[in-house]
Parts: C-alpha cells; structure tokens; sequence
C-alpha cells in the first residue's frame, strides 16, 4: 500500500476521533484529505466525506443516546432536515466550485475551521 494512502488513512481516523465527541462530523477536513492527499475527484471527495459524517453522526448519536443525553424528539427532526440538507449542500458546494472556482473555497472552508476551533475552544 502507497505511503501517501497510509497518511491518509490515519488522518481520517484521527479528525473522526478529534471532531466525533465535539459533535462535529469533520466534513471540511475529510474533503481536502481524500482531493488532494489521496487524489480522489472532487465529486468522489464530496460523497466519501459526507459519507464519513453520517458515519460519525450516528456513532455520536448512539453514544449521546445511550448516555441519556439526546432527545429523541428532536433527534427525529434532526434527521428529517440533515439528509436532505446534505444532498443539497453537496449540490451547491459542488455547483460553487464551478462557479467560484477552488480558491475562494478553500478560503471559506479555512474561515469556517478557525471559527469552529475559536468557539470550540473558547
């Protein structure tokens, strides 16, 4: 197995470790590990990651659950609105790369990730 592969193997474990008990899925990193360390297209990137959210999203819901820290209620309408919320922000992340191009972005995603950490570890 590629080296490269590896690498990024190890860092998709770690940001779903890091991000799962934050209750971020980690989505804004997964894309740039699986587009430009492991040179999947764009489209395949997009789908791997949300792919890896729901994964963990429902191991962080599991665990929320089981410590009685989730309401089922609104759990359920989480789910209602997060998958087509989903498909719909895949469509227009992949409709604002055409439009935008990949460096606006990046810069986006770099400005949500600091306001992510700054609150998370504020």
């Amino acid at each position: 197995m590629d080296l490269m592969v590896i690498f990024g193997i190890f860092l998709i474990f770690s940001v779903a470790l890091i991000f799962s008990p934050l209750g971020l899925g980690g989505g804004v990193l997964y894309v740039p590990i699986l587009h430009y360390l492991l040179e999947w297209s764009i489209e395949e990137s997009i789908l791997g990651s949300l792919s890896l959210v729901f994964m963990v999203a429902l191991g962080s819901g599991f665990s929320h659950l089981k410590q009685g820290f989730a309401d089922k209620k609104i759990a359920t309408l989480g789910r209602f609105s997060a998958i087509p919320g989903a498909i719909v922000g895949a469509f227009l992340a992949s409709s604002a790369l055409e439009i935008f191009g990949d460096s606006s972005i990046k810069i986006l995603a770099v400005i949500i990730l600091g306001f992510v950490i700054v609150k998370n570890v504020g």
